[in-house]
């Protein structure tokens, strides 16, 4: 009985304990609850980081195989692309929301068309310009700006 009432103290003071740290960060400011998640993106370039705005984020994570090389192996790759558009421009937002799986499977084929040893020929900068020319041609009232990646793994 003893040891029941022993761990229920134990619980509760666990419990106070978070929910006062919780309190204490939100109370600073390091923490805040905001229902703007694409609020700005940041793009890291080496220690900078630069926000992106109107990032189109809504594609998420892209899991592919490369094509198999000489070698008869393939490369997995997760990437999740992240578009870069213009300004308040709502109905471009609604074409890019309405083909984000055409987009998606653009960028499928894209990596799954290439080798390991094509893909690492190919710089990081190479594959978002080929991936922006690519993705331009299927849209018609705007153009995204840039194709930035918020994961880009290989494994």
């Amino acid at each position: 009985m003893e040891l029941n009432k022993i761990l229920k103290i134990i619980l509760l003071a666990l419990i106070c304990a978070i929910a006062g740290i919780s309190v204490y960060f939100f109370a600073a400011g390091k923490v805040s609850f905001s229902n703007k998640k694409n609020a700005e993106l940041y793009q890291s370039n080496e220690t900078v980081f630069v926000p992106v705005k109107n990032a189109f984020e809504h594609i998420g994570s892209i899991r592919v195989s490369t094509k198999p090389g000489k070698n008869g192996k393939s490369l997995c790759i997760l990437v999740t692309p992240v578009l870069q558009y213009q300004a308040d421009d709502k109905p471009f937002f609604e074409e890019l929301d309405s083909k984000q799986k055409d987009i998606k499977e653009l960028i499928y084929s894209y990596f799954s068309a290439l080798t390991e040893d094509q893909l690492k020929q190919k710089n990081e900068e190479e594959i978002k310009a080929d991936l922006l020319k690519k993705i331009n041609s299927i849209l018609v009232l705007q153009k995204i700006q840039a194709v930035y990646f918020s994961d880009f793994m290989f494994f």
